[in-house]
């Protein structure tokens, strides 16, 4: 887990800041996005994770919480319109509070648990990822936003119609 957590924030990172792939560098929307898709994926394993040890510890595993805003505010704003034209506070302030929420999570574990190392180690990098990610959202949003707003060549890409039937 350690290492699919540390390689899919490195790898979301460097795709979403190079914006290397063809599919990426037509507009700041499509990063917007790449970046919801991509955070789901990341969160989605860790969720099932906690909901398991929840059930299996008959204790609350606050991942469930947290990773679980994280799903829930990349699917509406995905689905409510990803472009930040008409929801900014979707992807541009609710995702990353849903992902530094996660990152309280890392950062209390780390002030309660002190061994094994590899359990510190994992929740040290949960922290940095979970961080960056909010920091990757909120840049991608800003970016998005004032390139529509400045009506260039995004304009057109404005209106999201993914999830029809949710306006």
């Amino acid at each position: 887990m350690l290492l699919y957590c540390t390689l899919g924030a490195i790898g979301v990172t460097v795709i979403v800041k190079t914006g290397t792939s063809p599919d990426l560098a037509y507009s700041p929307r499509a990063k917007v996005r790449f970046y919801l898709m991509a955070l789901s994926a990341l969160a989605l394993p860790f969720f099932v994770w906690a909901v398991v040890n929840t059930l299996r510890d008959d204790a609350m595993d606050y991942g469930v919480v947290s990773i679980g805003l994280v799903l829930v505010a990349a699917a509406a704003a995905l689905c409510l319109g990803a472009d930040g034209s008409r929801y900014p506070w979707l992807s541009g302030a609710a995702v990353p509070a849903a992902c530094v929420a996660v990152a309280a999570n890392y950062a209390y574990a780390l002030a309660v648990v002190t061994s094994p190392a590899t359990f510190v180690a994992y929740a040290a990098s949960g922290l940095v990822v979970w961080l960056l990610a909010a920091g990757a959202g909120a840049y991608l949003t800003r970016k998005h936003t004032a390139a529509v707003a400045a009506g260039g060549i995004y304009q057109h890409l404005a209106l999201d119609d993914d999830c029809e039937g949710y306006e």
